[in-house]
């Protein structure tokens, strides 16, 4: 005889009913934040404002509120002791909204749309580099040159083109002394790694990810809705950079702000004089904004790894890895310690024209970004810091040398010290990336009306230690 099974067996238990409802829910939940992401206005100020604040708690309280699926994934985690399974060392990169508004209409795979997007703002100077060089800069060898790069006497470089000159037209530069070479981004990448590997430096022109935020980034209108959280501007004179440390040329506000005093400072010098092309006196404008993705930092503008992703450490794309090297990439650098290294902190400026940064080395090494606007770089080689007159180690200004550039071919015309320091320069435009090796002393200036943008991140310990650089320096650095 059959057994009868009661039904009330039969049925799920309560506790898989919740489960399945449960999940369900989620999966309504996850559909309408997908289905009302489309129909956010890129515009709205509070919507950018939630996703873009400086400090990582304030942004998850403003996702919970807005998106339930988030708040949920927070009981959830909360449930199942997620926080302690989590690493504390360093954070991912934060997506931010402004970049998917824009990808929705500017797909970051039309490469033809982004390359005359890039060619339209590029500038390149018509001035002839130095006759009679031993290798074509746009089409180095896969093996570095002896000697490279050729380096001139910096007294001669100065005189040809001052710094205080912000173009090519005012004082009339007859050359550049370019010799770095210029490496496609899309088919020169083995060679890239080659120099890299040597510590030599080079520009890299047309790497897909610069070029992409670089479209981005010189868009009317994006970088307010993407720099809203307050930040350091600085206004400062423009020959002298580290005057400007009064309270009242320092302000923390927004990038829209400082955009703002910028251009009503450029419209009441045109009133002052119609008829004049320079500014009427020295001062310029900066705007700072620092990303880090360690926790003691709160991930702290961590978008920027997002917004720069040939920064960030996360990274498995091969082109990428050429500003972040792989024993960095794999979670330790160069000094064995952990992401907690040189690679996880990025520094964005903004300047307007003729801002100057010293000459100075760094003890590790730096890849620079120029998304925006053109950049003179000055570079010499780490042994002739013998001849760059820096400032001891143990000095507020260590690593600076003490000759102002901008003056040099006059000043120090007859200096049997600096007068025989040897160099050469790049004229940086918008998409290159620039490697510079730890030790290499760089000066740069912005050239031109547009908003000049570089980002710089370390890409690596040192390569020796600070004792090395100190005394290749020699009496130069115990003055």
């Amino acid at each position: 005889m059959a057994t009868t099974v009661p039904s009330s067996s039969r049925e799920p238990s309560l506790l898989i009913r919740g489960c399945f409802w449960f999940l369900i829910y989620l999966l309504l939940m996850s559909i309408v934040a997908y289905s009302g992401l489309e129909e956010l206005d890129p515009n709205d100020d509070l919507i950018i404002h939630a996703t873009r604040s400086s400090d990582l708690r304030r942004r998850q309280h403003h996702h919970k509120q807005q998106h339930p699926t988030n708040k949920i994934w927070s009981w959830v985690k909360e449930l199942l002791f997620w926080d302690l399974l989590e690493e504390k060392q360093t954070l991912p990169p934060l997506p931010n909204i402004a970049k998917l508004f824009f990808e929705v209409h500017h797909p970051p795979n039309d490469h033809e749309r982004i390359q005359n997007a890039i060619q339209t703002l590029r500038q390149e100077p018509e001035l002839p580099t130095q006759p009679d060089m031993p290798y074509d800069v746009h089409n180095c060898p896969e093996d570095p040159p002896q000697g490279y790069p050729l380096h001139w006497n910096l007294m001669d470089m100065l005189q040809n083109w001052n710094p205080s000159s912000n173009n090519n037209n005012d004082m009339g530069p007859t050359m550049v002394y370019q010799s770095l070479c210029i490496f496609d981004g899309e088919t020169d990448l083995p060679k890239a790694f080659h120099y890299r590997h040597h510590n030599l430096p080079f520009v890299m022109r047309n790497l897909p990810a610069v070029l992409q935020t670089t479209e981005r980034w010189t868009t009317p209108g994006y970088l307010e809705q993407l720099l809203m959280e307050p930040s350091r501007a600085e206004k400062i004179d423009a020959q002298q950079p580290d005057s400007g440390n009064g309270t009242d040329k320092q302000q923390v506000i927004s990038f829209s702000e400082w955009l703002a005093k910028v251009n009503r400072e450029r419209e009441d010098e045109e009133e002052m004089d119609t008829n004049q092309t320079t500014a009427t006196t020295n001062e310029a404008w900066t705007f700072l904004v620092t990303g880090s993705l360690m926790e003691e930092d709160d991930g702290n503008n961590r978008y920027l790894f997002d917004e720069l992703p040939f920064f960030d450490p996360h990274s498995t794309s091969a082109m990428h890895s050429i500003a972040v090297p792989k024993p960095l990439r794999g979670g330790q650098t160069n000094s064995g310690s952990s992401d907690s290294g040189s690679s996880t902190i990025i520094r964005c400026q903004f300047d307007t024209q003729g801002v100057v940064q010293e000459a100075y080395f760094d003890e590790y090494r730096n890849f620079v970004a120029n998304l925006g606007g053109t950049r003179r770089y000055i570079l010499a080689n780490p042994t002739e810091c013998l001849h760059m007159n820096v400032f001891p180690p143990e000095h507020e200004y260590a690593r600076h040398t003490t000759v102002d550039w901008s003056t040099a071919a006059t000043d120090h015309q007859n200096d049997t010290i600096i007068g025989k320091a040897q160099a050469n320069e790049v004229i940086l435009q918008p998409g290159d990336l620039l490697h510079l090796p730890a030790g290499w002393f760089n000066f740069d200036v912005t050239l031109d009306d547009a908003i000049n943008v570089q980002c710089r991140a370390h890409a690596g310990g040192e390569e020796a230690t600070k004792e090395h650089f100190w005394n290749a320096c020699g009496a130069s650095a115990a003055k």
